[in-house]
């Protein structure tokens, strides 16, 4: 199956299917015919949708790690909440790495629901 296809259905959206037309323009990991996203060209898709789930935070300490900041010149803690921090080489990927770390990762927790 296509990856993006999968990966938008288990987002909950709904894939939209060639209708024979010509003229498919690829930009911006958008495919402006048919409006499908390419998350695998541009892997910030992935975790724009990730983080509209609950389980985010768990998603991001298996694919990067979160951290609470410290003010740099005062060592007190920040007042600002846990930052999610995903690597860059994630997030730089035209591969699919991280469209595949997500796939995998809502496969897993649909099994456990």
């Amino acid at each position: 199956m296509n990856l993006n296809k999968e990966l938008h259905e288990a987002f909950g959206h709904k894939w939209n299917e060639p209708d024979g037309s010509i003229g498919s323009v690829i930009a911006y990991g958008i495919d402006h015919t048919m409006g499908n996203p390419d998350y695998v060209a541009d892997p910030r898709l992935v975790i724009r949708e990730m983080m509209k789930r609950e389980d985010w935070p768990t998603f991001c300490k298996k694919i990067g790690y979160t951290m609470g900041a410290i003010y740099a010149s005062s060592q007190k803690p920040d007042p600002a909440p846990t930052r999610f921090l995903v690597y860059i080489d994630l997030i730089m990927d035209t591969t699919g790495k991280l469209a595949t770390l997500a796939r995998d990762w809502l496969r897993e927790q649909e099994g456990e629901g």
